[in-house]
């Protein structure tokens, strides 16, 4: 895990919810959408891949963090439908949607992971 993102993580500790009223359920904030983007042909990661996204029909975004392996976090505590557009030099885009709810007690979302393979251009 990078710095950045521990820095993001014990930032949005404090703002994670809570199902009461009466305090964080815990200190740690879930990613809502975790995305590790890839080349279809052999797996290698691309760490230089574009990743925007909306939610819920909002702004363009891009994620709150990335790293050397081509892992994004697209976002922190959040909700609803997530539609993801992922390119790369060289290779097709893509565009995924991911409904990201609360768990069970209402207190965090569930969050997402998947791989992104991307094909080669034609």
């Amino acid at each position: 895990m990078k710095l950045s993102q521990l820095v993001v993580i014990g930032c949005l500790g404090f703002f994670a919810c809570d199902s009461d009223g009466g305090g964080a359920c815990t200190e740690i904030a879930v990613a809502s959408v975790t995305l590790e983007v890839v080349a279809a042909e052999d797996g290698e990661p691309l760490p230089d891949a574009t990743v925007t996204f909306t939610l819920d029909g909002g702004e363009m975004r891009e994620p709150d963090s990335r790293d050397d392996d081509g892992v994004f976090v697209l976002d922190y505590e959040e909700t609803g439908v997530f539609l993801v557009t992922v390119s790369a030099s060289g290779f097709e885009m893509l565009t995924r949607s991911y409904d990201v709810v609360l768990e069970e007690g209402g207190c965090h979302p569930e969050g997402v992971s998947d791989t992104v393979e991307l094909g080669k251009a034609e």
